[in-house]
């Protein structure tokens, strides 16, 4: 097993990867948090691929390992000749399991607040965000928050501001705030007829009775 430069680290070794994609965006997790602790400090493209080649193991990777090696190795210089972003786009591209991505982008798209917090909406989302590999404030994810949200909260967003909110926290952070408030609000006006009716200043049977509020 590979070991970094030097210095060590206080994460747990990632374990080996052995071709299972549906073990893959763990363990590419895993990787990923261990070669970017600086107490390893692992500094070139050339390491990083050497010490994620190093977890790969296994029958069903092996090939993979082979092919890409005689492809893009230079045996002679003993360096690879492509970088720490293409490799990783070359793992995704093979390991990726696309029939989750698949799966996570059309529930993302369906996804609708409903009576669900903003907060609740916005922790579902996410799960499946991740999945999708989308870019958080990629149009398309900001348009999805837009027509997935009440439709009450983006209507007062549009309605109070001049400009467009691109950034997604910043999106995520308004909508969370304004839900809050308007169930505060919602909460306030149910307290207030409860009052109402044990004042005896509304009855039962009277169409602004505590039981009809919403």
């Amino acid at each position: 097993m590979a070991t970094p430069t030097s210095g060590k680290s206080l994460l747990k070794e990632p374990s080996d990867f052995n071709g299972d994609k549906s073990e893959f965006k763990e363990w590419r997790r895993q990787l990923f948090a261990y070669i970017r602790d600086p107490r390893n400090r692992v500094q070139s493209d050339n390491e990083r691929i050497d010490i994620a080649i190093s977890y790969m193991r296994g029958t069903k990777v092996k090939g993979w390992v082979q092919n890409y090696s005689d492809d893009h190795f230079n045996d002679t210089n003993e360096t690879w000749d492509v970088s720490w972003k293409d490799f990783k786009d070359a793992l995704n591209a093979a390991f990726l399991d696309k029939g989750r991505v698949q799966n996570a982008q059309e529930r993302l798209e369906h996804l609708q607040q409903e009576k669900k917090t903003a907060e609740e909406f916005f922790n579902e989302f996410e799960i499946l965000l991740h999945d999708t590999g989308y870019k958080k404030d990629d149009p398309y994810v900001i348009r999805l928050i837009e027509m997935n949200v009440n439709q009450k909260i983006i209507d007062q967003i549009y309605g109070s501001r001049t400009d467009r909110i691109k950034k997604y926290d910043d999106y995520k952070n308004v909508i969370i705030s304004i839900d809050n408030m308007w169930k505060h609000h919602q909460e306030g006006k149910k307290e207030t007829m409860v009052e109402l009716w044990r004042s005896g200043y509304i009855h039962d049977n009277d169409e602004t009775s505590c039981g009809n509020t919403s």
